[in-house]
């Protein structure tokens, strides 16, 4: 009988799966169906709605970790404590500023088309 395969962590634990590596997409599924709701369905462009998302993915996996779901919880934060995650979270703190500074300046950026009208500037009565 073939063994399922199993996600090793950096701290020499594993995790093994019901279903296999396909299961263990379950999660990242979850929240891109979500997200996809979300943005195109409902039309929220909201940030903590995709915090939800997250959650519920990773709740939705737990029910296919075999054994100590205390693994499948260190094994989220050992991800969240890399190296690569701290800097995805800086650069998308970075880039949600920029973008309200653009957004707040009347701006558009140039590789996404013409520059858009400024705002309506109060007009001078001429006598």
């Amino acid at each position: 009988m073939e063994e399922e395969p199993t996600i090793e962590s950096g701290q020499g634990r594993s995790l093994d799966f019901r279903g296999g590596p396909a299961a263990s997409a379950i999660p990242i599924g979850v929240f891109i169906v979500w997200a996809v709701f979300q943005s195109g369905v409902l039309g929220i462009g909201d940030t903590s709605g995709l915090v939800v998302g997250m959650l519920v993915g990773l709740i939705a996996g737990l029910p296919f970790v075999r054994g100590d779901w205390k693994t499948y919880a260190d094994a989220i934060f050992e991800g969240m404590t890399q190296e690569v995650a701290a800097t995805a979270a800086v650069a998308w703190l970075w880039a949600g500023m920029f973008a309200n500074t653009i957004q707040a300046g009347g701006s558009s950026t140039a590789w996404c088309g013409p520059p858009t009208p400024p705002r309506s500037a109060p007009r001078c009565s001429r006598r």
